[in-house]
Parts: structure tokens; sequence; C-alpha cells
């Protein structure tokens, strides 16, 4: 028990040290207000669970989309703070020498701008006059629902004024790649961009490291596919090394990075815009703007969508990039998510194969039904040709025995029965076709019940988990209480014990001084009752001697 004790005294000893040392003041390198910026931007929360692909609720953008005047989100990735730590480490200013401070000076040359509804109404004339500005990215898209308000009206002012302009898409994670895709691309049009489609990665928000690898290079595909150019990727340097990775090194890098230094990206990747500061001010424009510039050896011809093909810093990289494709990493659930959260990657799991087994289904029918048509038709085809030859035949039979009006009736009748056969097979094509529609239509809802059944699933492993884990809290707690009660009992207990110790000693020593003490006092009793005895000998003794020489003397 005093042990315990004295182990107890020595932690919270120690924690009024720490407490202490903590309380001291601690000298920082004085960062710049970029830096300042870019780390209060990296706190952010924990992500929910993913939404549903299907989504369709009207999307409105968050604070912390891309352009923005005093949301921006620096460092981005919510759920990557030990990433961000990771890079923040190695690219913070060098620490202090003694009391001397090292004032890092940030180059604020730009070459370019991006905007969006942020920054209201801006005076492109007053944009145009600074030379500086050789290019301007517009917010189109956000989701598949929302289209900056503020979008055709820049688009078509940096256009008249003579600024190369392009327009980029704000990737969420709570709808499908296809939506979104098709939200952008009825904004945007090709012969109204000069530059490459920019795609605005910045959250995985629901998803893992490989979903959102899979999703963006799937709107990336499509993006080419439509506008015939590979699209540059927005993105921060701590989220495009911990998470996009290789699979995206040989694409054109617009990388967020708000710092003295430049951007430094992993497996041989190559930016070619760095954006540094989303504090900028310009004239023309009475809110703070983000400002970019080329890397070195890069220029507008880089970032055209004419000449994305043969950009220079696509050739830059397709000599350092491994080409082949990364495969579909598994799920580390240990790392993806929380230990509670298991079940509900299970669960996730089973849905995303049970959808792959329905799209491969559908597309099976899809293929099937193709087949019948083609095959349908090439039959019609025969029908049609041997219905020919049989009135070829028919006509030259009677060429010569009927008169051209009987010809002509003949002829008026076998019209309508042709057209009679085309109507019949436009009305069964029609009913084949609601007849498929109403299939797809059960299909989707069963998909959909299906879905709301596996989340209300999903829901009630999460709820009975928490509670498990309510439930052991307080148990545990009741535990913790039970101890300290017994523990304070054994310590009452041994501070009796040894106050009765304590007591019985002083006892014991009070009465070995009490026999001490009656001890002295018999002691000096005998001493004193010899002392008695010995002068009473002696006055005996001191008569007698007088007697006996007055004897001698009278017999002298």
């Amino acid at each position: 028990m005093l042990y315990s004790m004295r182990a107890l005294l020595n932690i919270l000893l120690a924690m009024m040290v720490t407490v202490s040392c903590l309380g001291a003041p601690v000298q920082l390198a004085e960062a710049s207000p970029v830096d300042a910026t870019s780390q209060q931007a990296k706190k952010q929360t924990v992500p929910p669970p993913p939404a549903k692909a299907k989504d369709v609720k009207p999307e409105v953008p968050q604070p912390h989309d891309k352009a923005r005047s005093n949301d921006k989100t620096t460092e981005k990735p919510a759920e990557n703070k030990a990433e961000n730590k990771v890079e923040n480490k190695a690219e913070k200013p060098a620490a202090q020498q003694g009391n001397v401070t090292k004032v890092t000076t940030v180059d604020m040359s730009y070459d370019g701008i991006d905007v969006s509804r942020h920054q209201k109404t801006i005076d492109w004339d007053v944009i145009a006059a600074d030379k500086k500005v050789k290019y301007v990215y517009v917010k189109a898209t956000e989701g598949q629902t929302f289209t900056d308000p503020n979008f055709r009206q820049n688009l078509e002012n940096a256009r008249r004024v003579g600024i190369k302009v392009g327009s980029y898409h704000f990737l969420r994670t709570g709808s499908s790649i296809q939506s979104q895709f098709e939200n952008f691309t009825r904004a945007v049009k090709k012969n109204e961009q000069d530059l490459l489609p920019l795609l605005d990665v910045e959250v995985r928000q629901g998803w893992s490291n490989q979903q959102l690898r899979d999703s963006v290079k799937l709107f990336c595909d499509l993006l080419e596919n439509h506008y015939g150019c590979k699209p540059m990727i927005y993105t921060s340097s701590s989220f495009f090394n911990n998470i996009l990775g290789r699979l995206f090194a040989d694409y054109p890098l617009f990388i967020a990075r708000y710092a003295a230094n430049e951007p430094r990206l992993d497996n041989g990747a190559n930016w070619t815009l760095w954006q540094f500061s989303d504090k900028g001010r310009m004239r023309g424009i009475d809110h703070a703007v983000d400002l970019s510039r080329f890397n070195k050896g890069c220029t507008i011809k880089d970032i055209l969508m004419k000449d994305s093909k043969m950009s220079h810093q696509k050739r830059r990289n397709a000599d350092v990039v491994d080409k082949s494709r990364e495969k579909p990493a598994a799920v580390n659930v240990k790392k993806e998510a929380p230990a509670m959260s298991k079940a509900l990657e299970k669960e996730l799991k089973k849905k995303q194969e049970k959808e792959r087994k329905e799209r491969e289904r559908a597309e099976k029918l899809a293929q099937e039904e193709a087949k019948k048509r083609e095959a349908q038709a090439q039959k019609e085809q025969r029908e049609r040709e041997q219905q020919e030859a049989k009135s070829r035949a028919v006509r030259k039979r009677v060429t010569n025995s009927i008169s051209d009006a009987e010809a002509a009736k003949l002829a008026r009748e076998k019209a309508k029965e042709l057209e009679k056969e085309a109507k019949e097979r436009e009305k069964a094509e029609k009913q084949a076709a609601k007849e498929r529609e109403r299939a797809e239509k059960q299909a989707a809802k069963e998909r959909e019940r299906e879905e709301k059944e596996a989340q209300k699933k999903v829901d009630k492993l999460v709820k009975e988990e928490i509670k498990k884990q309510e439930k052991a809290e307080e148990e545990a707690a009741k535990e913790e209480a039970r101890q300290k009660a017994i523990a304070e009992k054994r310590a009452q207990a041994q501070a009796k014990a040894q106050a009765e110790l304590e007591a019985e000693a002083q006892a014991e020593a009070a009465k070995k001084a009490k026999q001490q003490q009656r001890q002295e006092q018999k002691s000096k009793l005998q001493r004193q009752k010899a002392a008695s005895d010995t002068g009473k000998a002696q006055s005996t003794a001191t008569p007698t001697r007088k007697r006996t020489n007055k004897s001698s003397a009278d017999n002298d």
C-alpha cells in the first residue's frame, strides 16, 4: 500500500513538472502571414460515413471551396492531420538560434489568378491592364447540381478583355462522378475555353484513398474524352504525396502551398502552377484573391487546351513516371477507419459488390436486348425483301392480264398492308420500350430499398457499437470508483493501524519511563538508607573508642 501511494505521489509530481514546463515561454521561428493561415486552415473534423452515390439533393458550396476570401482550405484534406504534420515538419522555416529570429521573405510575383463568386463584381478592364496576369481560372461548378452564379459573367468578361481563361470543377464525394461530369460539361463549352479543364481535388470525406484515386481517374478520363486533352489537377502538395500518388504524376498539376518555399512532390512528379497565396490584393478586385505562378521552364503554352497533348510538362513527367496503373489496394481497416467501424466497412463492401453485380446484370441484359433487336431487325429486313420479291413476281405475272387501274389498286392495297405492318412494329417497339422502362424503374426502386435497408443496418450497427462503448466506459468508471474506494479504505485502515502502533509504542515508552523512574527512586532510597546506616554505625563506634582510651590511661 505504501508503495502504491509513493507511486501515486511520483506521478502527481511528474504532472506538476510537465505543467510547469508547458507554461514556460517557447521561442519559435517567425513565420510569414501565409504560413500562419496555412497552419490555421489545417484544423478540420472527422469525416462522416460515405454519402450515397445517388444523392440528388441540391448541393450548396461549403466554406472551403477554392478561390475564397476568408475561408480558404490550405493543406487540405481534413482527414489527414498526421500527413500534413509530416510535410510541415519538413518544410518549416529554420528554427531560431539563440535569441536571433530568422524572418522569411515571401516572393509575391504572380502570373495568374483564380476567381469565383467570393470575389463579387470584378472590373476586368482594370485586370487586363495588369500585364502580370497571363491567365485566369474561373470556378464553374461544384458537385452534381451547383453552378457558380458569377461563372458566366466572369468567363465572358475575361474573354472580352483578352485574358486566357479556363474553368474548374470542385469535386465532392457525396455525388456520383458521372453526375458531376455532366454538371460541368453542361456549363463549360469547349469552344469557350483557352486553358485545360481543371479538377479541384481537396476532400476525400467518407471515401478511402483508393476510392478517391479511382474516382478522380474516372473523372479525368471522362474530361479527356470530352475535351480532347488531359485535364489539370488542383490539390495541395501533402494531399498529392499522401493520397493521389504516382497514378496522377503524368498529369499537369496545379499545387496549392501557402509558404515561402516551393512545393515538393514525390513519385517523380513536377508541378506546372503553384498557388502560393489566397490573400492577394490587386486593383479591380475588392476582395482577397488567389495568386499563382508558373514553375521554372513552364509557360502559358503548357496549359493551353490546344497544346496540352505535347506540353513540356507532360514530356518531362513521361521520362520519370511509371505508366503502369496502380492496382486497387486492399482496404486497411486499421488505417482507413476506427475499430468501431469494421462492421460498417464490411457492410459497405457488401453493398459495393452487390452494386457491381447489378451493373453487370444490367449490362448483360442490355447486350441481350441489343442482340434481340438486331435479330428482329434482320428478320424484318428479310421479310421485307421476301415480300418485295413476291410483289415483283405478282406484278410480273399480272402485268399482261390486268389493267392499269387494277395494278394501281393492288399497289395501294399492298402499301396499306406494309403501312399496317410498320405501325404494328412501331407499336410493339413502344410496348417493349415501356416494359424496359418499367423494369428499370422497378429495379431502381428495388436498389433504393435495398440501399435504405443496408443503411439502416449500418446505422444500427454503429448505434449498437456506440452503446457498447458507452456501457464499457460506464463499467470502467464504476470499477475505477470501486478500486478508488477500496484504496481509500485500505489507506484509512493502514493509517489507523499505524496510529495504533504509534499509540502502543508511546504507551510502552511511557511505561518504561515510569519503571525507570521507579527504579531510580528505589535506588535513591536504598542509597539514602545505606548512608543512614553508615552514619549510625560511625556514631556508635566513636564513644567506644573514647572509653577504651580512657581505660588505657588509667592503667598507666
